[in-house]
C-alpha cells in the first residue's frame, strides 16, 4: 500500500477510535498534531448531532450531550458516511445507552427529530387532492406516498414532549418522569417544512400497509370499501399521497 494512502487510513481509523495504540503506528512527525485534529473532529461531530437533535441536546444539557455524542462518533466506522447521515444510528445508540434508561422517552424524541431532519431534505412532491382521484381506481399504480414520509409508534406523548421542549416550557431535566400515553405519528414534508401529525391507530396501520405493499388491488380489498375510502380521505387530507 502506498505510504500516503496507509497514513490516510490510519488517520481515519484514529479519529473514530478510543485507542491511542493506533497513534503509535504513525510516525512522530505526524503524531504530535493528531490530538488537535481528533478534538476538532469530535467537536464537528457534536455540532452536527446538535443540529439534528436540538431537543435531545436541550434535555441532556451541553456537557452531557457532548459526552454522549463523543462516544457515538467514536463508534462510527472509519469509512464515515455523508455528514448528513451521521445521525442515522444515533437514536439506536441512545436506546442502548445508560442515558436512554434514565430518561425513558429520549429514544422516541431522538427518532422524531431524525425523521423531521430527513423529511425536510426529502424530494418535494405535489400532494394529490380528492378531485385527482375522481374516476380513478384505489389500486392505481401511479399513486404513492410522498418521499421522506416516516411513521413513529411511541408509548409516550412524544409530540407533546417535543413541543414542550421546543417552546421552552421544559428546560434541562434529570430523570424526568412521563406517564405512558401511546402516540402514533406520521412525519412528512409539507410546504418545504417537516411536520408531524398524531393519527388514529387504524390509519397508522393503513399507511404501514401502503409502505409495505403499495397499491395492490387484491390486498387493498381486504380493508373493505368503506374503510378504504375513509383511510384514503384521511391520507389525502394529510397531504401524504402523490402521483407515483
Amino acid at each position: 500500500m502506498p505510504k500516503c494512502l496507509e497514513l490516510q487510513n490510519l488517520f481515519a481509523e484514529y479519529l473514530v477510535s478510543k485507542s491511542e495504540r493506533i497513534a503509535d503506528k504513525i510516525e512522530d512527525q505526524y503524531r504530535n498534531r493528531l490530538s488537535i485534529y481528533k478534538n476538532n473532529f469530535l467537536l464537528n461531530g457534536e455540532e452536527t448531532l446538535a443540529q439534528i437533535f436540538p431537543v435531545v441536546r436541550m434535555l441532556f444539557g451541553v456537557s452531557r450531550f457532548f459526552e454522549v455524542s463523543k462516544n457515538y462518533v467514536e463508534s462510527l466506522p472509519a469509512t464515515l458516511p455523508n455528514r448528513e447521515e451521521w445521525g442515522d444510528e444515533f437514536p439506536a445508540f441512545l436506546a442502548e445507552s445508560l442515558a436512554q434508561r434514565q430518561i425513558g422517552y429520549v429514544f422516541d424524541l431522538a427518532q422524531l427529530e431524525l425523521y423531521l431532519f430527513q423529511a425536510v431534505r426529502a424530494r418535494a412532491a405535489r400532494p394529490m387532492k380528492l378531485s385527482d382521484l375522481e374516476g380513478a381506481s384505489a389500486a392505481n399504480p401511479h399513486f404513492d406516498l410522498i418521499p421522506g414520509l416516516a411513521l413513529l409508534k411511541s408509548e409516550f406523548p412524544v409530540d407533546e414532549l417535543y413541543e414542550s421542549h421546543v417552546s421552552g416550557r421544559i428546560h434541562e431535566v434529570e430523570n424526568f418522569e412521563v406517564k405512558p400515553e401511546p402516540r402514533r405519528l406520521v412525519i412528512f414534508q409539507k410546504d418545504g417544512s417537516a411536520v408531524y401529525v398524531a393519527i388514529e391507530n387504524d390509519t397508522f396501520e393503513f399507511i404501514q400497509f401502503l409502505r409495505a405493499h403499495g397499491w395492490n388491488e387484491t390486498e387493498l380489498a381486504k380493508f373493505g370499501a368503506d374503510n378504504l375510502i375513509r383511510h384514503l380521505r384521511r391520507c389525502l387530507d394529510l397531504g401524504i399521497i402523490t402521483h407515483g
